[in-house]
């Protein structure tokens, strides 16, 4: 078993503009989320190459609860321990 540990972990927001266009309104057609950070993306290669980690790290408030479910809904074990306080959210990443 391998545990991966991510001491800032995050969510991280994707979007998809289909042109951008300097002086113009651009528009937002898609956006993502999905959680982030070292440990976090290295447990996300591991499943995807077959093998299997447990992701651990603090986490806190609704973001922190984000984070753990979207892992466990990918098939990620989790080992977090949850805090007082609210991880942080990356904003958007273009």
């Amino acid at each position: 078993m391998i545990y991966t540990v991510t001491l800032n972990p995050a969510l991280d927001k994707t979007v998809e503009i289909p042109s951008l266009t300097v002086d113009s309104v651009n528009r937002i057609t898609a956006m993502r989320t999905d959680p982030g950070g070292k440990g976090i993306n290295v447990s996300k290669v591991i499943k995807k190459l077959g093998g299997e980690s447990t992701a651990t790290g603090i986490l806190g408030g609704a973001t922190g609860r984000a984070i753990s479910s979207a892992l466990e809904a990918m098939g990620i074990k989790t080992g977090f321990w949850f805090v007082e306080g609210t991880t942080m959210d990356k904003g958007i990443k273009g």
